[in-house]
């Protein structure tokens, strides 16, 4: 994956591949990958969301308080996963 992140990350910056194309190398992705990536295409506000289901894969395998909630069916869903994920798994939603 570490080789064609480069080249994945220069199609995204151009905004030449399709996410359903792009999707099978983004989910390998290191969140601190798929943030740069998502940063760096010129269609940052189209792909955030279509990455919404790969930050809440993040969150469930990263937090253990998250997976907990899911597997009990107690999750409520974020705002925002990716905000979430930057949160170390803490809800960025108001109570």
């Amino acid at each position: 994956m570490h080789e064609e992140l480069p080249l994945l990350s220069a199609l995204c910056r151009r905004g030449e591949m399709p996410y359903r194309l792009a999707k099978p190398f983004l989910q390998q992705c290191r969140p601190d990958q798929l943030r740069a990536i998502e940063a760096a295409s010129p269609k940052a506000r189209h792909i955030v969301h279509l990455t919404l289901e790969l930050w809440h894969r993040a969150c469930v395998r990263d937090f253990s308080d998250v997976r907990k909630a899911e597997e009990e069916g107690t999750l409520s869903t974020p705002t925002s996963w990716r905000d979430m994920y930057a949160v170390g798994g803490r809800s960025t939603d108001p109570r």
